[in-house]
């Protein structure tokens, strides 16, 4: 169970830097280069469908010959499939998972006429508090909840107000990608603005004929936002090399956000020789603890803690339950001797499930695309 867990989130925070990596669409004011600005990542989209028979990074020559082998023989074919690695098979589930080009996807028409104007800076959207988790680029203290902005406005009122937007290049930087939240069919317009130090995130849907931006955050170099393509939303942040921190919400249906959770991580002892003692407590010999502090709850008044042991090379140690002197239980019990509510990995996943299926992140939507993943070891 524990190495699930941590493959999920480590896969989580892999996907969030893939994405920024990879890069999107650019849209202008006019939106006259739109067919430029999709070459780069239509490209991109066309390796990855390529992947299945060939690898991904090969240049246009080669995967010309690979396709023009695998049409001569079925062998061929057979022997480019079974060459798939799995960081090819990744970039396919990836793809699956994240937000879609708008050449991808069947919009209609009264939605893409509302997104290209709000994108053109035309057409305005309401402003929803509740769904708004920026921490630079401070929507908050610029808007107003319920009042209806352009992005042209937001973009106005971000400067002239919020401290770190001297660094956020926005102008010709405007990402336009598509989600489909609750996977109904209907989609909703995902788009990052800027370059360089600082992103804004903005998630916003047609609701009955106006706009609604029902998700807002932002991002820079040590702390990424992950927006999935049925909403699930992902935050991870480096405080310091061995404390990092994440917060996991849903947007539903109805263009809502849900938080779920928020937990900080710190590794200690690692990568380091010797016995290893928690506070005063002996937890075994050339192993790393990492302590995780997870809330269920925004304001964290009853934060749960759970564990997990690494080896000198930070691979997962899995825990014998039958052993009283595992090092899992000697540090769940150095935790529960300083007052902290420790709880099992199996404890951990019954809390997040619950609350997954409360907030209305149900397993059709949470485990999408994962037939895709690859497998791990």
């Amino acid at each position: 169970m524990s190495n699930i867990k941590r493959r999920r989130y480590i896969a989580i925070i892999l996907l969030t830097f893939l994405t920024i990596v990879s890069g999107c669409d650019k849209v202008n004011d006019s939106n006259s280069s739109d067919a430029n600005a999709r070459s780069s990542a239509n490209d991109t989209n066309a390796s990855s469908a390529i992947g299945t028979s060939a690898s991904n990074g090969a240049s246009d020559d080669e995967r010309t010959s690979v396709e023009d082998s695998i049409a001569n023989t079925d062998n061929d074919a057979t022997e480019a499939d079974s060459e798939v690695t799995t960081e090819d098979q990744y970039e396919i589930y990836k793809e699956y998972i994240s937000p879609k080009k708008k050449d991808k996807i069947q919009l209609d028409s009264e939605s893409e006429s509302l997104y290209e104007g709000f994108l053109n800076g035309n057409i305005e959207a309401e402003y929803v508090s509740d769904g708004d988790i920026t921490r630079a680029l401070c929507l908050a203290e610029v808007l107003t909840d319920g009042e209806s902005y352009t992005l042209t406005e937001i973009e106005e009122k971000v400067c002239d107000g919020c401290e770190y937007a001297e660094d956020w290049i926005y102008e010709n930087n405007i990402c336009e990608e598509y989600i489909d939240l609750g996977l109904d069919g209907t989609y909703e317009l995902k788009t990052d603005i800027g370059a360089a130090a600082f992103n804004l995130i903005l998630v916003v849907k047609n609701v009955d004929g106006h706009l609604k931006i029902c998700f807002a955050g932002d991002s820079w170099d040590s702390s990424f936002i992950t927006v999935l393509f049925t909403g699930g939303v992902s935050l991870f942040t480096r405080d310091c090399y061995s404390i990092h921190s994440a917060e996991q919400g849903f947007i539903d249906e109805n263009g809502n956000y849900k938080f779920w959770n928020r937990s900080r991580e710190e590794g200690i002892h690692i990568f380091e020789n010797g016995d290893f003692y928690y506070n005063d407590q002996f937890i075994g010999t050339d192993i790393g603890l990492y302590v995780i502090e997870i809330s269920f709850d925004t304001e964290e008044v009853e934060p749960y803690y759970y564990v997990y042991i690494v080896d000198i090379d930070n691979h997962n140690i899995e825990e014998d339950k039958s052993n009283p002197q595992d090092p899992y239980n000697l540090a769940r019990a150095a935790l529960e001797a300083e007052g902290k509510n420790a709880i099992t990995m199996d404890e951990l996943q019954i809390l997040q499930d619950e609350k997954r299926q409360e907030i209305g992140f149900d397993d059709k939507l949470y485990y999408y695309g994962d037939e895709l993943k690859p497998d791990e070891e």
